[in-house]
């Protein structure tokens, strides 16, 4: 993993904010790519799929609702918190779909890679086919550019 330093710093207060959570939870988008060794390009949020339970729990720890997430025309979630993480904003979302076929899919990753950021942290990814499939589905450029990434990694 070889990622600016603020992001790794950002990374690890998100790991310290997750620590105790009941349910897995997974960083996806181009943090996650960077993580992997991919190229991630720019970004300014950190992306988490969590549980429902997860998500209400972080909500009243820190006296925020979960609001309608991030949306658009290929994918969204149903609720989301967002909160600042250092340098980047910590997007924590809660039942994201995907629109695939006409219909909304669930994006409950299966696989769940861990990553050592250092001082007993860690971030936990879907493998990096899991992540390119998923990002491949956003119809994205950026987010298909960052799959190739991904893909290239063998």
């Amino acid at each position: 993993m070889s990622m600016d330093q603020s992001v790794v710093s950002s990374l690890k207060l998100l790991s310290g904010l997750l620590t105790d959570l009941h349910q897995p939870w997974w960083l996806i988008g181009p943090a996650a790519v960077g993580v992997l060794g991919g190229e991630p390009g720019k970004f300014t949020r950190l992306e988490v799929v969590m549980s429902p339970g997860d998500g209400r729990r972080i909500s009243e720890a820190h006296d925020m609702p979960l609001v309608p997430g991030p949306a658009t025309p290929l994918k969204r979630a149903r609720k989301s918190l967002t909160l600042p993480l250092g340098g980047l904003n910590a997007v924590l979302m809660v039942q994201v779909e995907q629109h695939v076929g006409g219909r909304w899919v669930a994006v409950n990753p299966k696989s769940r890679v861990a990553t050592d950021l250092g001082d007993g942290r860690q971030v936990f990814t879907p493998n990096p086919a899991e992540l390119a499939a998923i990002l491949r589905l956003s119809g994205r450029a950026s987010d298909i550019a960052r799959a190739e990434s991904l893909e290239r990694l063998g």
